[in-house]
């Protein structure tokens, strides 16, 4: 359960939402590497690095990020990347459950806290 009472289903919010759909929704514009793999300039607000290019990696199979620049690293407390609650969290500056919450909501995965639902 969330701070408000509601529950919420992580692991359905993750399968719901893929990092190339999230990718869109903050419009950001990745090419595509090899296989599975997305590769571009980081787009947190923590990456300070400007001459650091093409340290955002998306791995799209296994729905998950990483940045590699040790500015982004070390603003995250050494947390180099994460699946896409982590992602809304680190863009949107809230909770994991937030996030959760807030992808819930976005994806139409159903009201938190109603039986069916997410």
């Amino acid at each position: 359960m969330d701070q408000r009472g509601e529950w919420i289903d992580f692991a359905a919010v993750k399968a719901a939402v893929g990092m190339e759909r999230l990718l869109v929704w903050y419009g950001v514009k990745l090419r595509r590497g090899v296989g599975m793999y997305l590769r571009g300039r980081c787009p947190l607000a923590q990456h300070s690095s400007p001459e650091s290019r093409e340290t955002f990696i998306v791995n799209t199979c296994k729905n998950v990020w990483v940045c590699h620049s040790q500015s982004c690293v070390e603003a995250r407390g050494g947390q180099a990347g994460g699946n896409v609650l982590d992602f809304v969290a680190v863009m949107e500056h809230c909770s994991i459950a937030e996030a959760a919450r807030r992808l819930s909501v976005r994806s139409d995965l159903g009201r938190p806290g109603v039986r069916g639902g997410v």
